[in-house]
């Protein structure tokens, strides 16, 4: 009976060392995330593709060990999607709530997969129809009028004085969906507060809402972006960066989702993992 104890007590210890070595890998790879304008470029587009099932911390952790990572669930959900994890595949450690406590939980990609059966993700790149349609959604979802307009110095931007959204009649969708995301969201602050549009804060948050959807949709980025990032940091009002990154992932979610949801789109089938460890 006491070598029982004694075994649960050491696995207790090794199961909390293992939630405190992934909590640290958290905030490491968070932290070198907004160390630079093209790191959060990267990752913003990157965590586009996985979709919104990750928080912030653990889509940081799955980039860090494969930056081309696209679905992601464990080795059961897979099995439950008909398809099986490659023998020897190393699975990513993150962190999930199981049963109101946090536990360590090994996610794969679905590049160390194997099956008949497609995995949940759309193809990307999006194809001309999905990308039409998504500027539909978008342009639906504005609260202020959307027109189109010849000569404009980029393919989408928002005119307060103007109280409305211009898009390049001539430009190219896939054009368009590199800025339409930002530009509405930015239409939006307006609205509640007249002038915030301008400040530079939202407008770091309008490219990174615009980039997350570029990665949901495989299209390359609007030039600059790392330059328009760099600052982000910078603003974070004393927050961590998990801070800083769930108030980022909330925003471009929330434009991302609705517009996935408006085509029937879902980059995952799983469960979410939309817990963080505070």
């Amino acid at each position: 009976m006491e070598s029982v104890r004694t075994n649960l007590e050491e696995w207790k210890v090794r199961k909390q060392q293992e939630r405190q070595d992934v909590a640290g890998a958290q905030k490491q790879a968070l932290e070198e995330v907004i160390s630079s304008g093209q790191a959060l470029g990267s990752y913003l587009i990157g965590r586009g593709r996985l979709g919104s099932r990750l928080t912030s911390g653990n889509a940081a952790l799955v980039l860090q060990a494969n930056p081309l990572a696209r679905a992601v669930m464990n080795y059961k959900q897979w099995q439950e999607f008909g398809r099986n994890v490659n023998k020897g595949a190393a699975g990513i450690p993150i962190l999930t709530r199981q049963n109101g406590y946090f536990a360590v939980e090994k996610v794969f990609d679905v590049s160390q997969t194997y099956g008949n059966r497609p995995y949940p993700a759309l193809e990307l790149p999006a194809s001309p129809e999905q990308m039409r349609q998504a500027v539909k959604a978008l342009t639906s979802l504005c609260p202020v009028p959307v027109q189109a307009q010849l000569d404009l110095p980029q393919p989408a931007l928002f005119a307060p004085e103007q109280g409305s959204v211009l898009y390049q009649a001539d430009a190219r969708d896939e054009d368009v969906l590199r800025f339409l995301p930002g530009v509405v969201l930015q239409a939006f602050t307006e609205q509640h507060t007249p002038g915030v549009s301008a400040a530079p804060l939202m407008q770091i948050y309008g490219v990174a809402v615009s980039l997350e959807v570029c990665g949901r949709f495989g299209i390359p980025p609007m030039e600059g972006y790392a330059e328009k990032l760099e600052a982000f940091k910078e603003h974070g009002r004393g927050q961590t960066a998990r801070e800083m990154l769930e108030e980022l992932r909330e925003l471009a979610c929330a434009v991302g989702d609705n517009i996935s949801n408006s085509l029937s789109l879902q980059n995952s089938l799983a469960r979410p993992y939309d817990h963080e460890p505070r």
